[in-house]
């Protein structure tokens, strides 16, 4: 995603807005919560505290669940550019080698890429 970034079209302009390269960052950010999982050690900081306890008690694996709702929602507003968005955004994968891997052709990902960013974009309210 940073070198996409950086990269300018052919009026000079940036190829990606901000808005798409923040989509683009929450959506890997919350992917990486998912992927996390519940914590598996002992966490001091969340032992409870006499007399100020809440009937509602966090489960462990709360926030990686919660994380993972958001990501299947933000790649589902994906629409078909969903494949290309899930490659680049949360796998890391090189531009040419999601065309190759989903079996597009040259120049083909990246419209769907900046397809499905704008759509990402929307659908978490930026820019």
């Amino acid at each position: 995603m940073a070198w996409l970034a950086q990269r300018k079209n052919a009026d000079g302009r940036p190829w990606l807005c901000a808005a798409q390269v923040a989509a683009a960052a929450r959506l890997g950010l919350d992917a990486e919560v998912a992927a996390r999982g519940p914590s598996l050690t002992l966490r001091w900081d969340a032992l409870p505290r006499a007399g100020g306890g809440s009937a509602l008690r966090a489960e462990p694996g709360d926030p990686a669940m919660a994380a993972a709702r958001r990501v299947e929602a933000a790649l589902a507003a994906c629409g078909a550019a969903r494949p290309m968005v899930e490659a680049i955004c949360i796998r890391a994968s090189a531009l040419q080698a999601a065309e190759r891997d989903l079996g597009l052709r040259r120049r083909e990902g990246k419209i769907q890429l900046l397809n499905g960013l704008t759509a990402l974009a929307g659908h978490y309210r930026i820019g």
